[in-house]
């Protein structure tokens, strides 16, 4: 073997053992994604529901009112765009108002299901409210459901919606009396998904599966009790969270694991902070924080974060993460439209954003609207 063949394979040998360090992303790199935006709200002034769609990046917007007064989950099939749901269940009883809006044409149209009979469709007939809604993929919608008197179950649906089967009549949260009818369900991409669900109690809780939701254990708790946002990479394996009107944001690199998670050490400038966003490699991290409008950036998995400060203004709040992360939502308080917010989107990692919705009375962003961004 020749003296040069050896150094090559050498250094071949050593490059194996080593990881590439992630750097930081120019304006100018390539990516794709962030053309399909759902944006599910409710109107402050008559407490209708709408659904604001684009399907074009926000160059354009469809709007859609959903017989529904409550708030609603949006959830985008992330291998099919054009498969989107929004689900809603009243926190009133009995009976319980509930119902699927979908579309299968990524928010251009969408047709409303009204649940009458809840057990019909299959979801829980105690259901009081929904704890989040997500999509694995393929078709696969899962709903976390607040169920009166008992524990929270999972249901999933293949059809849009039409119907859903209960996974797990009882996942195993601490003190399910005292549960919150509010959280946060993620899920990672895949026929076996790990899901995870925030719930808001006695204290802030969050539950990780492996297994579709079969098997349920508690990954992290917190006594600071407020409510969830939290954020998965397709894989599953990192999965990040933090309590809003807190300074706590947690990261797992292990599946959401019970003694996997680290505290994220986060600029100074950020303080409280408010949502998490990831992309779909769990590379780039991104959150805001609640009042000065600072939004802290990772490019590293979690490792550093970068501070920016968007041009959207103050208040600013992280919404959704596009799969490459390169795009970006989030919004910020409306000067003309108090109790609204105005829609801001970077296509460039966070570098800079551009008012892309403005809100107004009949059409009212409200801060805690879900949005969902593929």
């Amino acid at each position: 073997m020749g003296s040069h063949t050896a150094v090559c394979l050498a250094l071949l040998a050593l490059a194996a053992h080593c990881v590439a360090t992630p750097i930081r992303p120019l304006a100018a790199d390539a990516g794709v994604g962030g053309q399909y935006i759902t944006i599910g709200t409710l109107n402050p002034t008559d407490s209708s529901q709408s659904l604001i769609s684009s399907q074009n990046g926000g160059k354009s917007w469809e709007y859609y009112s959903v017989p529904q007064d409550v708030e609603p989950y949006v959830a985008i099939d992330p291998t099919n765009p054009l498969a989107q749901i929004v689900a809603t269940i009243t926190f009133i009883m009995p009976p319980a108002s509930a119902g699927v809006a979908y579309s299968n044409n990524g928010g251009a149209t969408w047709s409303y299901i009204p649940y009458g009979d809840l057990s019909a469709v299959g979801l829980p007939a105690g259901a009081v409210g929904l704890l989040g809604v997500a999509s694995a993929g393929n078709g696969s919608f899962y709903a976390a459901v607040a169920v009166e008197g008992g524990s929270p179950q999972l249901a999933v649906t293949t059809n849009l919606g039409t119907s859903w089967t209960v996974v797990n009549a009882n996942i195993p949260v601490s003190n399910p009396s005292q549960l919150l009818n509010s959280g946060v369900l993620t899920s990672s991409v895949g026929p076996t998904p790990t899901l995870a669900l925030a719930v808001t109690g006695v204290t802030n809780d969050i539950y990780v599966s492996t297994n579709a939701g079969q098997t349920w254990a508690l990954g992290y708790t917190s006594s600071y009790t407020s409510e969830w946002s939290m954020a998965m990479s397709s894989s599953g394996q990192y999965v990040a969270a933090v309590i809003t009107t807190s300074t706590t944001a947690v990261l797992s690199s292990s599946y959401g694991a019970s003694g996997s998670w680290k505290t994220l050490v986060l600029p100074s400038s950020v303080g409280i902070v408010s949502a998490v966003t990831m992309n779909s490699i769990g590379q780039y991290v991104a959150i805001s924080g609640g009042f000065m409008g600072d939004l802290a950036v990772s490019y590293d998995y979690g490792i550093t974060f970068t501070t920016l400060t968007p041009a959207a203004g103050s208040q600013f709040t992280i919404a959704a993460s596009s799969l490459t992360g390169r795009v970006l939502a989030g919004y910020v308080p409306d000067s003309s439209s108090p109790g609204c917010y105005d829609l801001w989107l970077s296509t460039n990692y966070g570098l800079a954003w551009n008012l892309t919705l403005a809100s107004t009375t009949a059409q009212c962003v409200q801060p805690l609207s879900h949005i969902a961004l593929v």
